[in-house]
């Protein structure tokens, strides 16, 4: 059991590994690669949703395999990307990824249902993604742009200018609180337990790290005054028709030293 637990353990650190620069490029690469595989977990358990509202008597066949099919398209993205990150091109696949993104699930509102559509809570995943891995600032402007994004939808269905695509119909509330629940699980739950151990990680080497650096501040500092001792003593016993068994302090120059030798003799 406890090799099986093993190859497992060093199975998923061979799949998350990442080249990196530095350790904090290594710590968001890591974090960018899990987030890669927790969302082919969220297009797996959308399409799931999405095929279920057949069955369920909610949508017709057609409707309900396009609805499916589309997170499904998106799959090979997420599998590119943590192959490529794991290469060491991490932001630029964790741009290619965010950007994508936001332009499919903004298509996805665009088709299905307009202001209605259970895809505004998908944004949700695309906007703590990139916070995180790449500017708080980032988080910011994107929700800014969705809010403005929801604003034209509204503003183009109220004056009659837009109407939408596809509809879900009675099994529009069925998908926006599987969708919640989703975001929740993931991005509520997973992300942001991960992005905390990831932080508390960092944290905990850096700490290891600082009585190191401490301790090597420490050597050179005695490392320094040794140098000027032994320098001092080497200017006191080159001075000639003086004993060399008088050393200069460290701390007073040669002249000063010998100046009040010679006013006190």
């Amino acid at each position: 059991m406890k090799n099986i637990q093993t190859r497992i353990a060093r199975a998923w650190e061979r799949l998350i590994a990442v080249k990196a620069r530095d350790e904090e490029e290594a710590r968001l690469g890591r974090l960018f690669n899990i987030l890669m595989v927790i969302s082919t977990g969220i297009v797996g358990a959308l399409s799931i949703d999405f095929l279920l509202l057949h069955p369920l008597g909610f949508v017709s066949s057609t409707v309900s395999l396009i609805a499916a099919a589309f997170p499904l398209a998106f799959l090979p993205l997420s599998i590119f990307c943590l192959v490529q990150a794991r290469r060491g091109h991490i932001r630029a696949m964790v741009l290619l990824y965010v950007w994508v993104n936001l332009i499919a699930i903004g298509v996805a509102a665009w088709l299905f249902d307009g202001v209605y559509s259970p895809a505004w809570t998908l944004f949700i995943w695309n906007v703590t993604v990139g916070g995180i891995l790449l500017a708080p600032t980032f988080s910011l402007r994107v929700t800014g742009g969705v809010v403005a994004y929801f604003l034209l939808l509204l503003l183009m269905t109220r004056s009659g200018l837009y109407t939408p695509s596809i509809t879900f119909g009675a099994g529009r509330e069925f998908v926006n609180m599987s969708a919640l629940l989703i975001m929740l699980v993931s991005t509520v739950g997973l992300l942001t337990y991960l992005n905390m151990r990831s932080l508390r990680e960092a944290l905990e080497t850096l700490g290891m790290k600082l009585p190191c650096a401490s301790g090597l501040r420490n050597l050179c500092a005695r490392a320094r005054s040794c140098f000027v001792a032994f320098s001092n003593m080497l200017m006191t016993s080159s001075i000639p028709s003086r004993p060399t068994a008088h050393f200069l302090p460290s701390v007073r120059p040669v002249n000063e030293y010998w100046g009040g030798s010679r006013m006190n003799g």
